[in-house]
């Protein structure tokens, strides 16, 4: 009698990354390396915590800095934190400039935002970065400067999704709006002003989500820079800050928020007078309720300046490929998100912005960037990705080039199928067959480097395979056509 049974599949991550760095502003242009799955570390699902302030220092120019992240504003000090979600502020600008960031000094660096954009005003943007084997990492800036690194989070070392906050991705939704009144009072908010936003159970977002990314937008600021500190509603207010830009030049920064056990959030505004806008890009589920893992990584998806692509003109729309590209995971792979720096380097006279959204869908109300004319500016942001691997890019301004890098990936555990010649899972012979069963076990292309498969067969296991990285693996086991169960 034969019966069949699933098979168990074990994955374990490596460091494998590979990274065109950036070059000067001057030029700000890399070459694309040859696609690789290019993760810089392990991640997992995602841990909110206060926004402590883990430096405050002074910053030589192109010199490497190693701060200890581990056992840090939150972060755990046993090694179970893969990967750190940061928010970063320069201030103190002697010149524009590109801030870096790395696991270890084996690591190629992944742009985190470029600084001084607006009359080397104080500047604020979110990463998210691998953590070195010793609870570190790196970061480097072109400049003199001095450097405010605040923690939003964590990522688990595991990819198990048994900790808090597996993530959901959002193609946008615009929720909070003090210029007409949405979600918020119409009203600007004056230095030293807080409000209070209902996050949960709005706009798709579940009453029980643990955080969420958002986009906020400081709009319509005064004549002095100022900054956002976002928390949950109820809680201390951390030292966190966003800064903009003021002189009413629009400023788009990222941020992982913590929700109240009511789903909401609290936004402080302090030094200058600005309308806040607030943009859904995700969520974060409570505990054990599933959601997508996040792995980091390092690599440039798009740029409209290299050969074969042209200047965005006004009010374009365009489908840039990242799945497969720049070290990304290929569709099927169970990837459904990435987190990318998007950098705009407006050469001409006006402002503008941008937006981005999954491609093949509807675009989102909302906005992913915002710039001055004659500017670079930099915004991480979280965007899902359409059925073909691609995202929609839309510039509204006059001809602006765009440059895409990689922060990293959410993706959703793939299980394996399981095939069997004649025989289905649970099926009970009455004669032996006179050959073994032919069984194919196949496996979606990997969705970080060093993954690999294991079949176990009536207890005996075979030997590691790695997984594919552009297409499904299948191995063939043969069940022996013997009496008794077989798994």
């Amino acid at each position: 009698m034969l019966s069949l049974h699933a098979s168990r599949v074990r994955q374990r991550s490596a460091v494998i990354a590979a990274l065109a760095a950036l070059a000067l502003l001057g030029s700000f242009l890399a070459a694309t390396p040859a696609q690789a799955l290019s993760d810089t570390g392990t991640g997992g699902v995602f841990v909110p915590v206060g926004g402590a302030r883990i430096v405050d220092s002074a910053m030589t120019a192109k010199q490497w800095k190693t701060v200890q992240v581990a056992g840090k504003g939150g972060v755990p000090s046993d090694g179970s934190a893969g990967s750190v979600a940061v928010v970063a502020t320069l201030i103190g600008i002697s010149n524009q400039g590109i801030l870096t960031g790395r696991p270890n000094d084996d690591e190629p660096s992944t742009t985190m935002g470029i600084y001084g954009g607006e009359n080397k005003q104080n500047t604020s943007f979110s990463a998210v970065l691998a953590i070195n084997s010793d609870g570190t990492i790196q970061v480097s800036a072109e400049t003199n400067a001095r450097l405010l690194l605040d923690v939003q989070g964590y990522y688990t070392a595991n990819t198990d999704g048994t900790a808090p906050g597996g993530f959901v991705p959002m193609n946008g939704s615009r929720i909070v709006d003090t210029r007409n009144g949405t979600g918020a009072p119409k009203a600007a908010l004056t230095s030293g002003k807080t409000v209070d936003l209902q996050v949960g159970g709005v706009a798709g977002v579940p009453k029980d989500a643990s955080a969420v990314i958002v986009n906020m937008i400081a709009a319509n600021t005064g004549s002095t820079s100022g900054y956002f500190t976002p928390y949950p509603t109820g809680s201390t207010r951390p030292p966190n800050s966003f800064n903009y830009a003021g002189g009413g030049v629009a400023t788009s920064m990222q941020a992982q928020v913590k929700l109240s056990s009511a789903g909401k959030l609290t936004v402080f505004n302090q030094d200058s007078t600005a309308d806040l806008v607030l943009d859904i890009q995700g969520y974060f589920t409570a505990a054990g309720k599933g959601g997508a893992v996040f792995t980091p990584g390092a690599g440039r998806a798009y740029d409209t300046r290299t050969s074969g692509n042209t200047v965005m003109g006004k009010n374009e729309t365009r489908s840039v490929q990242i799945a497969g590209k720049a070290g990304v995971p290929v569709m099927g792979s169970g990837i459904n998100a990435v987190v990318l720096t998007l950098t705009a380097l407006k050469s001409t006279a006006g402002s503008g912005n941008a937006t981005v959204w999954a491609d093949g869908t509807t675009r989102p109300n909302t906005t992913s960037i915002n710039f001055d004319e004659t500017t670079i500016r930099t915004n991480t942001i979280t965007v899902p990705l359409g059925t073909t691997g691609k995202v929609s890019l839309n510039n509204v301004a006059d001809a602006t080039n765009y440059v895409i890098d990689v922060q990293g990936w959410y993706a959703n555990p793939q299980a394996p199928t399981i095939v069997c010649k004649n025989y289905a899972n649970g099926f009970w012979a009455k004669e032996l067959p006179s050959s073994p069963a032919v069984c194919g076990v196949t496996v979606p292309a990997a969705a970080f480097s060093g993954q690999q498969v294991r079949v176990e067969l009536d207890g005996k296991e075979s030997a590691l395979l790695a997984l594919n990285t552009n297409s499904q693996t299948t191995v063939e086991a043969d069940v022996p056509n013997a009496p008794g169960q077989h798994s």
